[in-house]
């Protein structure tokens, strides 16, 4: 199970839920996307979270740019490049360069 915590860009939402209002924890689209990519290949698969992550064009730059600056995981930061390029999505072009630069530098890709 991710660890919600680790990631501390991005924002969450607590919401009651049911009869007894169950606290319920939400992630905003951008960190779900983080999240998600964070649960491969143990508890999702390439192919599922392709599909998702080519349908996602709606998603905010300021948010992914947070969440870029702010998450230490490597294997996350790849494979959001990984599908953005293969995707092409518009918001790519508004991220900040630095942020594939320092992707780049840290991982020697």
């Amino acid at each position: 199970m991710t660890d919600v915590m680790a990631f501390r860009g991005g924002d969450v939402t607590q919401l009651n839920w049911g009869q007894w209002d169950w606290p319920l924890t939400l992630s905003t689209p951008e960190r779900a996307v983080f999240e998600l990519l964070d649960e491969l290949p143990n508890n999702e698969s390439f192919e599922q979270v392709d599909a998702m992550l080519g349908g996602l064009a709606n998603l905010r730059p300021d948010r992914l740019q947070k969440l870029l600056k702010d998450c230490a995981s490597v294997k996350v930061k790849r494979l959001f490049f990984y599908f953005a390029d293969r995707y092409n999505h518009a918001w790519l072009n508004r991220l900040n360069k630095a942020a594939r630069r320092d992707h780049s530098e840290s991982t020697g890709a």
